[in-house]
């Protein structure tokens, strides 16, 4: 089998595997499927997984007027329809005074999720934070205050937020506040609805030295509290500082006071990110202009006892450094203690996708090119948007294009596999997401549960924008190929899961029919063809002796098992140990 179709066989496979249906969606991508196209303008979208292989989504409404905009948030199924027991138009979460933006959301740990916002109900020159919680059955949680719950309503300024869930029934909030000057506060807010009283009731003040501290980032620890980063001009234009905060509220006294050094070289350091490094610790980005004007990628590694990695240089790893700005930079963990990093970059004229590799020990990985893989050199400006783990080492995400005119942007969207190249089943330079007419902005996704990814935006089709969505799967279309169910093939996991010698693949076919079993690897590659035959319908039974079909035994890591009746598909995975 050629291995493009080996890939296509395996992303089906994951499609497939949902028991739910979802050939609803559209497959044209100046269709998609309209979330909100209510009078006036829609913006400022965010996009969260229900769990259940749909999503929820939440945007700044303006059907009122824009300098009156409310939260509105919608479900949409995995089918592809908007959920029919919440309301058509988008449920509204508050409708306090003047004009509440910047809302981002995360999961309950239910069936359901809060969701924080910068609120100047009491005063237009100096917003709060309120937070809301939002039940699955698409009513904003009655136990809590009507236009929700203040978060900091102090008398300063507090902006944009971040939002995570606790991983016990509530969240932490992180923002900056605009005292004497920008500081950095964090907040921990329970189930109830009600700030943990634990922490201090106007925040717990992650950093308040002297100068101004901006936009922080942050992760879980893994041991109930949080890891946070952000730019920090105490001393000069621009360095990067991290804290840890414990679950109590407290600043953890093995850190240093008001943060820690991640950088401060010369000149600036902007716009920190953070990623979990899966042992406590924290691996954190951010744009560098040490060596010239423009933007270059630079990443530093925190350990979890309050110091940064000696084994990584001194004020960071060089990712990109290009000639042109490297600029929005997006990061998801690669499973492995390492991060798998994307940005828009204009060394070429135009801003470009690329994408870089770093490995847990501090090294760009030399299996990738260096100072990145581009991934999108279509004309025009490209827009880097949201990213996601695929679960194998790699990646899914999708941006705001211009290839089609600065005046009729799109969304497109692309895989990146942990082997540093794109997906060849996916178009060269990315999906088409949506070419409608008119502007598609500010691209935002999420899983779909089934190797694919939910996008969502902000859009200028009509005479206002709107909000839309559309389904990618995996292998990178945006329908659902038609043929047997699913169902039709019943797959246990591979035993034992990992296997150090063999392992026994079990399968029941539904019908007698010809029947495929392959092993492939993480690209997509034929390993072992394990059954090629007609069988009976009922259960059977094969071997797999680690080994591939020129005999060798394979090496050490992750492989799919592909089965294959007659168009059914089934994927599973097995891990592959010494």
């Amino acid at each position: 089998m050629p291995p493009r179709r080996a890939v296509a066989l395996l992303l089906c496979a994951l499609l497939a595997s949902a028991s739910r249906a979802l050939a609803v969606w559209p497959s044209d991508p100046t269709q998609n499927l309209p979330v909100c196209t209510f009078a006036g303008d829609q913006s400022g979208t965010q996009i969260l997984a229900d769990g259940h292989g749909g999503a929820w989504m939440s945007w700044g409404d303006g059907r009122v007027a824009f300098s009156q905009a409310d939260i509105y948030v919608q479900h949409v199924l995995a089918s592809g329809v908007v959920d029919p027991a919440w309301p058509a138009d988008g449920l509204v979460v508050c409708t306090g005074l003047s004009q509440q933006l910047n809302a981002v959301m995360a999961s309950d740990g239910s069936s359901g999720f809060f969701i924080t916002w910068t609120d100047p109900r009491t005063s237009t020159a100096n917003p709060d934070l309120y937070m809301h919680h939002v039940l699955a059955t698409g009513v904003v949680d009655p136990a809590w205050p009507v236009n929700g719950a203040g978060v900091c309503t102090t008398l300063d300024y507090q902006y944009p937020p971040q939002i995570l869930a606790d991983g016990a029934g509530g969240a932490f909030v992180c923002f900056g506040d605009i005292g004497n000057n920008n500081n950095i506060y964090a907040q921990h807010m329970l189930a109830s609805g009600v700030r943990d009283p634990a922490w201090p009731s106007t925040g717990l003040g992650v950093c308040t030295a002297a100068g101004e501290q901006y936009f922080p980032s942050m992760v879980l620890d893994g041991t109930g509290g949080i890891l946070l980063a952000w730019e920090d001009d105490r001393t000069d234009a621009g360095d990067i500082y991290a804290a840890h905060v414990s679950s109590s509220g407290v600043i953890d006294p093995a850190w240093p006071m008001n943060g820690l050094v991640v950088c401060n070289s010369t000149a600036a350091q902007n716009v920190a990110r953070i990623v979990g490094d899966g042992s406590g610790g924290a691996i954190i980005l951010w744009d560098d202009f040490r060596s010239s004007t423009t933007a270059d990628v630079y990443a530093q590694h925190l350990r979890a006892t309050g110091s940064v990695d000696p084994a990584w240089p001194v004020n960071g790893q060089a990712i990109c450094t290009a000639t042109g700005d490297q600029r929005g930079i997006r990061v998801v963990s690669d499973g492995a203690h390492g991060a798998v990093i994307a940005w828009s970059d204009k060394r070429g004229g135009d801003f470009d996708i690329y994408a870089q590799h770093l490995l847990a020990n501090g090294n760009v990985d030399a299996a990738w090119p260096v100072n990145g893989r581009s991934l999108c050199l279509a004309a025009g400006d490209q827009i880097i948007g949201g990213m996601l783990r695929d679960g194998s080492g790699g990646a899914l995400l999708a941006w705001q294009d211009a290839r089609a005119g600065a005046t009729n942007r799109d969304i497109y969207a692309t895989h990146l596999l942990a082997g540093g190249i794109a997906d060849p089943t996916w178009p060269v330079n990315g999906r088409a997401v949506s070419t409608a007419a008119g502007d598609q902005l500010s691209a935002v996704v999420c899983g779909d549960g089934a190797g694919g990814m939910l996008c969502a935006w902000f859009d200028h089709r009509g005479s206002t924008y709107d909000i839309y969505a559309q389904r990618v799967n995996a292998d990178g279309t945006l329908d659902v190929a038609s043929g047997p169910l699913a169902t039709d093939l019943r797959v246990p996991q591979p035993s034992p899961n990992p296997t150090t010698a063999s392992a026994v693949l079990r399968f029941n076919l539904a019908r007698t029919g010809l029947a495929h079993v392959e092993v492939l690897d993480l690209a997509g590659r034929r390993v072992r063809t394990v059954v090629a035959s007609t069988l009976e319908a009922g259960w059977h039974e094969v071997g797999w002796d680690l080994r591939s079909d020129t005999g060798q035994r394979v090496h050490d890591g992750i492989y799919f098992v592909s089965y294959a009746l007659d168009g059914a598909i089934r994927t599973r995975r097995i891990a592959v140990v010494r």
